[in-house]
């Protein structure tokens, strides 16, 4: 699902230590925009929250995932950095 590869990446650039909440505030805001996508067309909602956490279910959004921690050494950015 595209929503996935681009919450990775997201991921991969803002997942410091401590910054958990605002990932998984924003897979709540993925999820409102991808609900007002859905509507969108019709005049009449095809879908609501009910039907949408049923596809949820049915394909995730990936968790976040914390990608680097600040207060533990990096082998990678040591050697970058000295």
């Amino acid at each position: 699902m595209r929503f996935n590869s681009n919450l990775l990446g997201h991921d991969a650039y803002y997942a410091t230590s401590y910054n958990s909440r605002m990932l998984q505030n924003l897979r709540g805001e993925v999820e409102r925009v991808w609900l007002q996508w859905l509507n969108w067309r019709n005049r009449r909602r095809a879908i609501d929250w009910e039907r949408l956490s049923a596809l949820l279910q049915t394909l995730p959004l990936a968790p976040p995932r914390i990608a680097y921690s600040l207060w533990q050494s990096n082998p990678q950015l040591d050697e970058l950095y000295g």
